[in-house]
């Protein structure tokens, strides 16, 4: 009973927007929501830029390729339509609603790239009403993870943290802290049957990583927020921004009072320096779903990395082959897509490089 009663009440639901959006496509006349009267127009752009949040992707209203993958979930548009309209009923109630789902989206990278994209909405002084929700609600976020980062320094009894609150103090996805701990920036201990992150290793992480902090303007400079949205251009996730800082490829600067790590910002020149050497293999990974980290070994053969050698002319050219051979192997922080396991990208000194399985150049 309880079912049928949540699945009636989900079709009035959906009957009464679809009542409003037949009104406002078929007789033309407006649509009211978040306090404001909104024509066709008005209520299509909020929709396609309420569509990100909703499904914490590139929307479903600029493709068919959208469209379909909604079909073959027997969902329509006229679905998320109505989605649209229940984010911003009741105002702000519903809207800080599906903010806290967009918050807790799996992927750091694509979740940024998405906020941007509706901060350009709310540029628009129409949208005030939303933008001031918008802004106060990740100014609270902000916030937490100030007092959480006070705390955690007062609190010098304790060596220990848990990956949620690391993530919290760090202001990035707990999937981020997870890859880091995978590939060894962070490293787990056992303590009463749970698994915890060392304090000081994640403060010293946080330092590396703000770099200096400055009061001025600083111009010329992009936050590693902004930096994420050319994604689509040169394939660098959250934590390939981190390993390129840690690895000295890129200097940070913090604004003053900055605690996300994503707030960072990075020289622009320097920025085009290094993303002019991804090439063929940062086109290859625009998916984030699709990106994967690790790290390598370079050794008198080459670059090692679960079993293969992999070869780049550009590493022969600067010796680190004979530097291996002659001073001890070392490690390396590389980007590789899971489509393509025979290319990877790594992090050096001097920029990036793409290096290939010996086996693909026999």
């Amino acid at each position: 009973m309880k079912e049928v009663t949540e699945n009636l009440y989900e079709e009035s639901r959906n009957f009464a927007n679809h009542r409003l959006l037949a009104n406002l496509f078929i007789d033309f006349k407006t649509i009211e929501l978040f306090g404001r009267r909104l024509e066709m127009d008005r209520f299509m752009t909020l929709s396609q830029y309420s569509l990100f949040l909703l499904q914490g992707s590139n929307g479903v209203m600029r493709n068919t390729r959208h469209s379909s993958g909604l079909e073959n979930q027997k969902q329509n548009l006229g679905h998320w339509l109505s989605k649209v309209i229940d984010m911003y009923k009741d105002f702000p109630t519903n809207f800080v609603s599906a903010l806290n789902r967009f918050d807790h989206i799996a992927d750091p990278t694509r979740k940024t790239i998405v906020k941007t994209k509706f901060e350009k909405m709310l540029q628009d002084d129409f949208y005030q009403n939303i933008r001031s929700e918008f802004v106060n609600y990740w100014a609270q976020k902000q916030a937490y993870r100030k007092t959480t980062a006070l705390k955690l320094g007062q609190d010098i009894s304790s060596k220990n943290i848990s990956k949620f609150k690391a993530s919290i103090v760090m202001g990035l996805n707990i999937t981020t802290v997870n890859q880091m701990v995978r590939i060894g920036l962070l490293n787990e201990v056992s303590y009463q049957y749970k698994k915890w992150l060392i304090i000081d290793e994640v403060n010293e992480l946080i330092k590396r990583c703000h770099g200096e902090f400055s009061s001025k303007k600083l111009f010329d400079r992009i936050p590693i927020r902004e930096a994420i949205e050319m994604k689509g251009k040169n394939g660098i996730t959250v934590l390939g921004y981190i390993l390129l800082i840690l690895n000295q490829v890129l200097t940070p600067i913090s604004p003053i009072g900055a605690t996300s790590i994503l707030d960072v910002t990075l020289d622009k020149s320097e920025l085009e320096t290094v993303l002019s050497y991804f090439g063929k293999l940062g086109e290859s990974l625009q998916s984030q779903d699709d990106v994967s980290h690790g790290i390598a070994t370079i050794t008198r053969e080459g670059v090692n990395y679960e079993g293969k050698t992999f070869v780049s002319p550009k590493l022969a050219t600067m010796k680190c082959f004979n530097h291996a051979e002659i001073h001890g192997e070392w490690s390396i922080p590389i980007q590789y897509s899971l489509t393509e396991p025979n290319q990877i990208l790594l992090y050096h000194m001097h920029g990036l490089e793409a290096a290939v399985a010996k086996e693909d150049t026999d």
